[in-house]
């Protein structure tokens, strides 16, 4: 092929936009060199790039599709790194497992990737203990104000307007996703040493196990897994379905390893003096963030969901453009929401509205996606606009494909914020190096949006 013979080790396709972004900068903090494909890129695309490389992903929306289309959209990515040949592929899920039998089936991608990969077992590695999220004998748990909390009981995740967690037991939950059988390796044999790990996965392997939860109870688990799975990609290819926590440790496994190329230089990021905030979120966690925007002097303006519906995307984004830009003249920032909190009665109201024009709420979530899409790509041209915030998985993830770029690299990360800042990649000079943050419902501090503007806390 056109890339020299050079392939990354490391490939995964990302069900949603913010979370493929986290996923590859847990890749860049091992000191692997990484981009991330907002569409599968074509050859030009791959060869101007790939030698590089060391991990690569590829952001979709396949979270928020409905389980009949999501073979379309995932497909070509698992064909394009099978037939490259990375070692450890990932079918990469939110840490909170997010999914439905009929929208975002994760038991749907698990089918595919024994059609495209092979039958051999398919680790399901959930955990991210850095970031609050557990499983114990096969159970979820998820952080919630300093306590971790099974998800059927977890305050925001089993209540998901979308995808509501009511089973914390993974293979419990995936049963009703598909009729592979998915069985377990508990923390114990996690622990246990390389090769009482290396028998029970062959163990459970010869028992006909299509797919195997994996527990984890801090990153130990997670370096134990990433060894595993790194041991048996040298026979064959291993598709896992994992969040963040398992690209960070696959990422120390290859640099404990020598594996990774020379990085290369950063671009150098520095503070705005305007930042746009785009959120189609509905989590309690990111009203927390307007509100502290609004009580730092920012303009705030709610999107009237049900008086857009009849408008396109091109057509709702004139006056909303002229607001925002004269808000964005007179305010630091200026921050675009649909919701404020799950109990926002905007929520019901936009849902009544869309089934009464026979819309379903996946093209409501496109809808607002590619609003969101045209009113970054129109600032960014007629404002001169440099960062931007998108909040919330799903309409951050219709956002990315509205919007004229091919991918994008992480160019910043802030703890203290749970954020991170990427650098978009495009042909079109407006669009190529703006900076954006894709920020997901519950993650990043109440003050996040202000952190981003002034970067306070970056790296």
């Amino acid at each position: 092929m056109s890339h020299s013979g050079h392939v990354p080790a490391f490939a995964f396709y990302g069900d949603d936009f913010t979370g493929a972004s986290a996923h590859l900068d847990a890749y860049r903090m091992a000191g692997l060199r990484t981009l991330l494909y907002l569409r599968t890129p074509d050859e030009a695309q791959l060869a101007r790039h790939l030698p590089g490389l060391d991990a690569i992903g590829i952001a979709g929306v396949a979270r928020s599709l409905p389980a009949s289309a999501m073979e379309a959209e995932v497909r070509p990515a698992f064909e394009l790194f099978r037939r490259l040949g990375c070692r450890a592929v990932q079918y990469k899920v939110c840490s909170t497992f997010d999914s439905a039998p009929d929208l975002g089936s994760i038991g749907r991608m698990m089918e595919l990737g024994r059609l495209v990969f092979g039958p051999s077992p398919i680790p399901i590695v959930a955990a991210c203990p850095d970031a609050g999220r557990w499983t114990a004998f096969g159970q979820h748990f998820a952080e919630a104000k300093g306590e971790a909390v099974r998800l059927d009981r977890h305050p925001t995740m089993a209540h998901h307007p979308a995808t509501p967690m009511d089973e914390a037991d993974l293979r419990l939950h995936l049963a009703r996703q598909t009729d592979l059988p998915v069985s377990l390796i508990d923390w114990r044999w996690l622990r246990a040493g390389p090769e009482a790990l290396r028998a029970r996965w062959d163990a459970l392997a010869g028992s006909a196990a299509a797919g195997i939860v994996m527990d984890a109870l801090e990153e130990a688990d997670l370096d134990r897994a990433a060894a595993l799975i790194w041991d048996l990609s040298a026979a064959a290819p291993v598709l896992a379905v994992a969040a963040q926590g398992l690209a960070g440790a696959l990422g120390r496994h290859a640099a404990a390893l020598g594996l990774g190329g020379p990085a290369a230089a950063e671009p150098a990021i520095a503070p705005v003096d305007r930042l746009l905030v785009l959120s189609g979120s509905a989590s309690p966690q990111t009203a927390a963030q307007i509100r502290a925007a609004e009580a730092a002097g920012w303009k705030a303006i709610r999107l009237d969901l049900p008086a857009l519906m009849d408008l396109t995307p091109e057509a709702a984004a004139g006056p909303l453009e002229a607001a925002l830009a004269e808000a964005l003249q007179s305010a630091p920032g200026a921050v675009a929401y649909t919701a404020l909190g799950p109990d926002d009665p905007a929520i019901p109201a936009a849902r009544e509205a869309a089934a009464r024009r026979g819309i379903p709420p996946e093209e409501l979530v496109r809808r607002t996606g590619d609003l969101f899409g045209a009113l970054v790509t129109r600032l960014a041209g007629g404002l001169g606009l440099r960062r931007a915030v998108l909040a919330g998985g799903d309409t951050s993830s219709r956002a990315m494909r509205a919007i004229d770029a091919y991918a994008l690299r992480i160019l910043g990360f802030s703890r203290a914020a749970g954020a991170r800042i990427s650098g978009l990649v495009s042909d079109d000079p407006r669009m190529d190096g703006l900076q954006l943050l894709l920020k997901a419902g519950q993650t990043g501090s109440d003050d996040v949006f202000l952190r981003v503007r002034s970067l306070e806390g970056w790296s």
